[in-house]
């Protein structure tokens, strides 16, 4: 009787143990998923502030270029010979794209 009582009393444990170790994997896989969410959330935040930065810059920038129409042309031409200078863009290239500017 004591023997028996000893055998499925050590079965108990052994089932418990598994038990643990079961809930012991879900909880350590719901912690590396929260970890996961969490730097899904900053990454995301991060592209938002980002993105709404450049949106200010850009209304700022046309804003200015809207003040000073000349400075932006010059610039833009600049930036045109830049890229001619280069070689990303052919004489004819740079032609065109300046005509357009200029107007």
């Amino acid at each position: 009787m004591k023997l028996k009582n000893i055998v499925t009393c050590g079965k108990r444990l052994e089932n418990t143990q598994k038990k643990d170790k079961k809930n012991m994997i879900a909880w350590i896989i719901y912690v590396i998923v929260a970890l996961i969410l969490c730097f899904i959330l900053y990454i995301a935040s991060q592209g938002i502030s980002r993105g709404l930065e450049a949106k200010n810059n850009n209304k700022k920038n046309f804003i200015d270029s809207k003040k000073n129409p000349k400075k932006n042309i010059s610039i833009e031409i600049k930036r045109l010979k830049k890229l001619h200078d280069e070689g990303v863009l052919s004489n004819k290239e740079f032609e065109i794209a300046k005509k357009k500017i200029l107007g």
